[in-house]
C-alpha cells in the first residue's frame, strides 16, 4: 500500500516538474508557478490517496495514517489559498 503511494507521489511530483517546465512561459513569476505546482499536487494527491482508501475499506483493516493523509489534503487545500493572498498584499 505505502509502496504504491510513495511512487504514485513520486512520479505526480515529476509529471507536475515536467508540465511546468514545458508550458510555463520564462517570464511567469515563481509565486505564480509555486502555486500552480502546489494546486496540481493537492489535487493530484486526492486522486493518489483514494485508491489507499478502497483498499483499506476493502480488507477492512483501518489506518490512522491514512486518516492523517486526508486531513493533509483537506486542510492544505485551505491554508494555501490564504496565505498565498497574505504575500501578494505585502
Amino acid at each position: 500500500m505505502w509502496a504504491f503511494f510513495t511512487i504514485a507521489l513520486v512520479l505526480v511530483c515529476a509529471a507536475i516538474v515536467a508540465l511546468l517546465r514545458r508550458y510555463a512561459a520564462r517570464t511567469v513569476p515563481w509565486v505564480v508557478l509555486l502555486a500552480t505546482a502546489y494546486a496540481w499536487l493537492t489535487s493530484m494527491s486526492i486522486v493518489v490517496i483514494t485508491p489507499l482508501d478502497v483498499e483499506t475499506t476493502l480488507t477492512k483493516t483501518p489506518s490512522k495514517a491514512l486518516g492523517v493523509l486526508w486531513q493533509i489534503a483537506y486542510w492544505s487545500t485551505q491554508v494555501w489559498p490564504n496565505a498565498l493572498e497574505l504575500v501578494q498584499c505585502a
